[in-house]
């Protein structure tokens, strides 16, 4: 269990390197690493404000790594943190309730929150069969940490279950991000999120996303980045609703898409302008 008594300002990841506390960098970075088999509880750590750095792992430039098989929760940031991890897979890591302190509208607050970018045009990752359900921000995303970076390419999500967060799977600053085999139900949002509300201001761009399942409140919301997006072969709910500062584009291509009525009982829109009123009852 991590915890910081006595300490409120002190984050205490389980294991961190950082280019910024710890000179992390290309050419110093960590190779041939494995984490497996083990739980990271981080309901002990309560900090006097929010702490982006308050996560269960935050590690940064990772050369062949593996973590594997890791029960991450109730962390006050992100649960698993770690950015730029090339030739890397992530697997089997269940997300609860992580980002409990985030407010809402800070940086990460995620299940899985991985930044890409610092490897530079490709970033060789693969996040499969994860689970993340009731965190503060994202259940998974990818996030460009500089805007003067080129996204990169060759990341993959998939077999992936992403439920109760405040959007389920994020594309923020990725190029040609592919998202298969996954669900996104019962999500605040939006289940797949493509905007450019990450820290870099930088929006995914070219995502396909397909054979995956969504629900009302489940569908893409694409915003703030440019229109190459494709979503094939999977179930939308009708009446997705666009909400704040994202800016739904028109010209997502949907093929083989089903669109079926909302079974979740929420409220119908509001009628076009013009439209007959209803008579009274």
């Amino acid at each position: 269990m991590l915890c910081n008594p006595g300490s409120p300002t002190t984050p205490v990841p389980l294991a961190w390197c950082t280019s910024v506390r710890h000179g992390a960098g290309r050419d110093k970075h960590l190779a041939d690493i494995t984490f497996a088999h083990f739980e990271v509880d981080g309901s002990g750590v309560r900090t006097r404000e929010y702490d982006p750095l308050a996560k269960g792992l935050g590690l940064q430039y990772v050369l062949r790594g593996r973590f594997s098989d890791l029960y991450v929760h109730d962390t006050a940031a992100t649960g698993f943190g770690c950015d730029f991890l090339q030739d890397t897979i992530v697997e089997g890591v269940p997300a609860e309730r992580c980002g409990r302190q985030d407010p809402g509208e800070k940086m990460g607050g995620a299940g899985i929150g991985i930044g890409v970018g610092g490897w530079g045009m490709v970033e060789r990752l693969t996040i499969t069969t994860c689970t993340a359900t009731g965190n503060g921000t994202n259940g998974i995303f990818v996030e460009l940490q500089q805007e003067y970076w080129p996204p990169p390419r060759g990341i993959r999500i998939t077999a992936c279950h992403a439920e109760d967060d405040r959007f389920g799977i994020s594309d923020w600053g990725a190029d040609g991000l592919l998202v298969t085999s996954s669900t996104m139900v019962g999500n605040h949002q939006a289940g797949f999120d493509v905007s450019s509300q990450g820290t870099s201001g930088v929006g995914g761009r070219g995502a396909v996303a397909g054979t995956d399942g969504w629900q009302r409140l489940q569908g893409q919301r694409v915003g703030g980045h440019p229109p190459r997006h494709t979503a094939q072969r999977r179930r939308q709910v009708a009446r997705q609703r666009h909400i704040g500062r994202w800016t739904p584009l028109v010209s997502t291509p949907v093929p083989h898409n089903q669109v079926r009525p909302s079974a979740l009982n929420q409220a119908p829109p509001p009628p076009s302008a013009g439209a007959a009123a209803p008579p009274d009852a």
